[in-house]
């Protein structure tokens, strides 16, 4: 298993914040990603957008996800 410095750190934000809110933890976690939220779609379920969210997420190396507030709503069903 890679180490958490060498693995991405990908986290989503909660719904009425953005990316910079993660801006201090550059320094610690230079691999570090913030995917641009997707436009939800008519009467998509959280399950669903979870799901279309994990899509954008190259996997092929090891990440951890994790979000705030609905950012870890959704990292939880894009985990899954």
């Amino acid at each position: 298993m890679a180490r958490a410095t060498e693995a991405r750190l990908v986290l989503l934000p909660g719904a009425g914040a953005s990316g910079a809110l993660f801006e201090p933890l550059r320094r610690s976690f230079e691999r570090l990603v913030v995917p641009p939220w997707l436009t939800p779609l008519r009467r998509e379920s959280l399950e669903d957008y979870g799901r279309r969210m994990a899509a954008t997420i190259p996997c092929e190396e090891p990440f951890y996800l994790g979000g705030v507030s609905f950012g870890g709503m959704v990292a939880l069903e894009a985990g899954t």
